[in-house]
């Protein structure tokens, strides 16, 4: 049987939205804060702002730290690859700056009924190589802020 005689057909209006790939795709302005402690039980708490397409299974995008990484001359800004699951979302953060390229920043979380928030957990595996396995992590929620076609990330 068809995919589109059983969505015609057998699948509730709700089930539709996720399965239908033009349905998802978008693409927005995000601004999000992520809240932890580092490896050493350190405070660590930073806020990003990016532009995001998301299709059916697919998140990607591009954005800046509002506030992170800390160091002056370091860049700001990343790339952000994932994949979404129903409201399931897993992406990686790819900074650009020196000291992260090595790593990236692991986020798991989950679209609200709205698909206009995320929120979830991270974490930032050992970069310096000292053995703690996980640098820093915490719990992080993203929110929509608009929806265009043609966006870029705010300077700040």
């Amino acid at each position: 049987m068809s995919r589109a005689l059983v969505l015609k057909h057998d699948t509730p209006p709700w089930l539709k939205v996720l399965l239908e790939a033009s349905s998802l795709s978008g693409e927005g302005a995000w601004e999000g804060s992520f809240k932890g402690h580092t490896h050493g039980g350190e405070p660590f708490d930073f806020r990003l702002r990016m532009c995001l397409r998301i299709g059916a299974d697919v998140i990607e995008g591009d954005g800046k730290g509002i506030d992170f990484p800390r160091q002056d001359k370091e860049s700001r800004t990343f790339a952000l690859t994932g994949s979404v699951f129903a409201r399931a979302v897993e992406a990686q953060l790819h900074f650009d700056a020196a000291y992260l390229r090595r790593t990236a920043l692991l986020c798991d979380g989950e679209f609200s009924l709205n698909r206009r928030k995320i929120a979830g957990t991270w974490q930032l595996p050992c970069f310096t190589g000292c053995g703690c396995k996980i640098a820093a992590s915490g719990v992080y929620e993203l929110r929509t802020t608009f929806r265009t076609n043609n966006i870029e990330p705010s300077e700040s």
